[in-house]
C-alpha cells in the first residue's frame, strides 16, 4: 500500500505532524476495513458453492487466513509506503527504524523499535522509555511517528518556504496557505535560494534525523568524497548540492534534498524485499506453474 501525497497534509491542509498521523492512521484503518469486507464477501460466495467434505473446508480456511494476512496493511510489517510522488520521497517503518538506530537517535534495536513507530506511543528522551500517547488535548508530547517520521519533513518544507520568503519569492509550496505565505517583502528579479539563506538552517538540521538513504543505513567505509555524500552535513555540502543540480526555486530545492533524505525508490524496493518471497523461494513456487504443461480439456464420448 502506497500512501501518496503525504506532503499535502502539510502544505494544503496545514495539519501539524500529530494531526497528520491521526489522519493517516484512520486512512489505513479504513483501507483495511474495505479489504476485509471484500474478503468476507469472497469467502461467503465460496462457502455457498462448496460441495466437498470437511478436509477441503479446512484447506479453504487456511487459504482464507493467508489471504487475510496478505490483504492486511500494517506499517509495522513493512507493507505500507508513505510517499510524495511529486517530490520523490518515501519511507517505510522498517527503514526508518534502522535509520534511527544507526544514527543513535533512539538506542533501541530495529525489530523492537518498529513496533512503536506507528501507533499511539511517544518516546521520552530523558528516560529512554516508550510511553502511551493519548489523542486528547491534555496529552503532552507527540506520537513517535509524528516526531521522527513527519516532523523533519514538515521542517524541511517550512524551512525552504521561509528561505523563499527571505529572498522575496512568493511561496510555491504553501500557495493555498496564507499563513505560510505572509509578507514576502520586495521581490527581486534574480532572487535565488542559497544554503546560507535564512530558513535553510532548519532544513540542514532536519535532514540529520531519520534519513532512510542507503548511505545512512548501510554506510560504505573510507568514503571521503564530499560529492558522494547522500546527505549534506554542512552549509557547504548543501550549497554544493544546490549548485550541482542547478536548484534555486522552492520546488527544485525540496526535491533535491528529499530525494536524498528519503529516496522513494529505495523505500519501495525495501517494502518488496520485506514482504515478498525471496528470489529462491519464488523461483521454486512460480517457475513450475509458469512452465507446466496443461492437459487438454476432456471431451465427452458423445
Amino acid at each position: 500500500l502506497v500512501v501518496n501525497k503525504v506532503d499535502r497534509l502539510c502544505m494544503d491542509l496545514g495539519l501539524d505532524p500529530s494531526e497528520a498521523y491521526v489522519r493517516i492512521r484512520e486512512l489505513i484503518e479504513s483501507m483495511n476495513a474495505v479489504c476485509a469486507s471484500m474478503l468476507n464477501s469472497d469467502v461467503n460466495d465460496d462457502t455457498m458453492e462448496a460441495v466437498d467434505g470437511d478436509a477441503n473446508a479446512n484447506n479453504d480456511n487456511d487459504i482464507d487466513e493467508k489471504k487475510a494476512s496478505l490483504w492486511n496493511f500494517d506499517p509495522i510489517k513493512g507493507n505500507v509506503v508513505f510517499a510524495s510522488g511529486l517530490h520523490g520521497w518515501g519511507f517505510t517503518i522498517p527503514t526508518l527504524a534502522r535509520s534511527l538506530f544507526k544514527s543513535k537517535t533512539i538506542p533501541m534495536k530495529p525489530p523492537l523499535l518498529r513496533q512503536y513507530l506507528f501507533g499511539d506511543f511517544k518516546y521520552n528522551t530523558e528516560t529512554g522509555k516508550v510511553l502511551k500517547w493519548k489523542q486528547s488535548g491534555n496529552s503532552s508530547g507527540e506520537p513517535m511517528f509524528a516526531e521522527y517520521a513527519l516532523a523533519p519533513l514538515w521542517e524541511i518544507y517550512e524551512g525552504v518556504s521561509q528561505a523563499a520568503a527571505s529572498v522575496g519569492l512568493k511561496s510555491e509550496l504553501f500557495a493555498h496557505n496564507s499563513a505560510q505565505n505572509g509578507n514576502t517583502g520586495k521581490k527581486t528579479e534574480n532572487a535565488k535560494i542559497l544554503a546560507s539563506t535564512s530558513g535553510m538552517d532548519r532544513v540542514l538540521a532536519a535532514i540529520q534525523i531519520g534519513s532512510t538513504s542507503p548511505g545512512v543505513i548501510s554506510p560504505q567505509p573510507n568514503n571521503n568524497n564530499h560529492d558522494d555524500r547522500p546527505i549534506p552535513q554542512t552549509t557547504d555540502d548543501m550549497q554544493r548540492l544546490i549548485s550541482r543540480l542547478g536548484a534555486s526555486s522552492e520546488s527544485s530545492i525540496v526535491s533535491a534534498v528529499l530525494r536524498r533524505y528519503r529516496p522513494l525508490s529505495v523505500s519501495v524496493l525495501d517494502a518488496v524485499c520485506e514482504t515478498g518471497p525471496s528470489p529462491a523461494k519464488a523461483t521454486l513456487e512460480l517457475r513450475p506453474k509458469v512452465l507446466a504443461l496443461q492437459d487438454p480439456p476432456h471431451q465427452n464420448d458423445d
